[in-house]
């Protein structure tokens, strides 16, 4: 649901295939603490926009 919610956000999609990228690139060069730091900055990307979602659309995270 969550993923639903951010698509129509303007740039997310594609915000969050370059993030999508970096992580892939970083387990192809088989650089995990890259691919780790990676993750780490996608996933806090992430819960910036999931705080207000869920404060908009308390129904979806009870």
């Amino acid at each position: 649901r969550v993923r639903r919610l951010l698509l129509p956000i303007k740039g997310r999609l594609e915000a969050t295939f370059r993030e999508h990228k970096k992580i892939y690139n970083a387990l192809e060069q088989k650089n995990p603490a890259k691919a780790g730091k990676m993750l780490k900055e996608h996933l806090g990307q992430l819960m910036t926009f999931v705080v207000p979602l869920e404060q908009e659309h308390p129904e979806y995270f009870a």
